[in-house]
């Protein structure tokens, strides 16, 4: 999706760090210019394809969620959130 200054790739939902990566990479060419993904994993793998694809750490996106106290735990198949960019 483009975002007022750049293309933005989320979410991405996928049972491993490889698949993930083949769903941003397949998004990666579908057009040109900056990308910018949100992503608060701590997946290593996942951050190495990142690296690889020329991704920079900025800084790691929290999740927040509305109308309860604790975030439900994760099954690991989040790689990047929804960009609050959008809005």
């Amino acid at each position: 999706m483009q975002g007022s200054v750049h293309r933005v790739a989320g979410p991405i939902v996928a049972p491993t760090a490889y698949e993930a990566a083949g769903i941003l990479q397949e998004l990666l060419r579908m057009g040109e210019g900056s990308v910018r993904l949100d992503t608060s994993t701590d997946d290593d793998a996942f951050h190495s394809y990142l690296e690889g694809f020329g991704f920079e750490e900025d800084s790691r996106s929290p999740i927040m969620v509305q109308g309860e106290d604790v975030l439900d735990s994760r099954n690991g198949m989040l790689f990047s959130l929804a960009s609050q960019a959008l809005g």
